[in-house]
């Protein structure tokens, strides 16, 4: 099957689990939808000026969804070996530790372009392409580390390695793991473009069902895409 085909079919597959066995997502699920409406709330509008505390929601909201998808991550795992669910308190902080550490490389090569770009005084448009290719390889490369720090449980397996060799073969449907989650991601941030706080916050929060049950099946599909490409 090409890319296309295993990536929709991951994803159908993640939409039929969810719908059929929704008592096993539903603590997760609601509890995204939760942090969405709470990330929307614009604290300015109803007079709280603390500064920045708007920000720190949303960063913190993050933090916390975070720990929720790790669940749904386990839950697949658990289905995949058979066996009971593993405490989140060791692998929540494993892959928020190796996202980290994916995001930092992703960003060594543009920060590195950018600089020398400047040097010669490149257009803007020109620096923000030529950085751009690098943050992108290395994304790809670097797409299932996080998946495979929790997912395999060898510990002294180098999950870069690993996540090297499946993208390597597997390059089409690496992208668009990678720009799914880019996407999940950067969609939100469409909002701060409204310039009224409050159409906004309605915004967020209408958008903050959709974004609770893409973030399930995105992570349901992406942990079927691990195991069906792992090498």
């Amino acid at each position: 099957m090409n890319a296309i085909t295993v990536y929709l079919h991951a994803l159908k597959s993640a939409h039929q689990l969810f719908s059929t066995e929704y008592g096993k997502y539903n603590k997760s699920f609601l509890s995204l939808i939760f942090i969405g409406l709470i990330s929307a709330i614009p604290f300015r509008y109803f007079g709280v000026h603390l500064a920045g505390l708007d920000e720190v929601t949303e960063i913190v909201g993050s933090f916390i969804s975070l720990i929720f998808i790790v669940n749904i991550i386990m839950l697949e795992k658990a289905r995949f070996y058979k066996r009971e669910k593993e405490k989140l308190i060791y692998s929540a902080p494993t892959f928020l530790i190796y996202t980290f550490y994916s995001t930092l490389l992703m960003a060594v090569g543009p920060i590195i372009i950018l600089a020398v770009t400047k040097l010669f005084s490149l257009p803007q448009y020109l620096q923000m392409i030529l950085a751009g290719i690098p943050g992108l390889i290395v994304g790809l490369l670097v797409a299932f580390v996080p998946y495979a720090s929790v997912l395999i449980d060898n510990d002294s397996v180098n999950y870069f390695k690993i996540s090297f060799r499946m993208t390597t073969g597997n390059w089409g449907l690496t992208f668009l793991v990678f720009i799914s989650a880019l996407a999940l991601e950067a969609f939100p941030l469409l909002f701060e473009l409204l310039p009224n706080p409050l159409v906004k916050a309605l915004g967020m929060g209408v958008f903050a069902f959709l974004n609770a049950y893409l973030y399930v099946l995105f992570s349901i599909g992406f942990v079927k895409i691990f195991f069906a490409i792992k090498k």
